[in-house]
């Protein structure tokens, strides 16, 4: 996992301010049900909840469900699953948070899962 004090330092390379860092890791939390430093780097995005209870049951793993997405991580495959339900504006707030660069400078965004 990457620990918070990187995930911090990633954030802040996106020219977010600490206060709206801050906003974003409490937005995830509360929409994930699970603390931001759980996520993996390695993220699946997707809109069908199944997918997440499917790979939840196949890697022997809790789901985490906040006020809006359901998560699921396997420390084994270092990777995170989230649905976002209903569409991309949902996911606005997860990817506000980790869809960062996979170093200062880059550019790339997780694959996503679906259709």
């Amino acid at each position: 996992m990457l620990d918070f004090c990187k995930r911090w330092f990633i954030i802040e390379s996106m020219d977010m301010n600490s206060h709206e860092a801050e906003i974003a890791r409490q937005t995830l939390e509360r929409y994930s049900g699970c603390a931001a430093s759980d996520f993996f780097s390695n993220l699946i995005l997707t809109n069908f909840p199944r997918y997440v209870e499917r790979f939840a049951k196949t890697r022997n793993v809790p789901i985490c469900e906040g006020s809006m997405f359901k998560v699921a991580h396997s420390p084994k495959d270092e990777v995170s699953i989230l649905d976002f339900k209903i569409g991309s504006p949902a996911a606005a707030p997860g990817r506000r948070h980790l869809f960062f660069p996979a170093h200062p400078g880059e550019h790339s965004s997780p694959g996503c899962a679906g259709a």
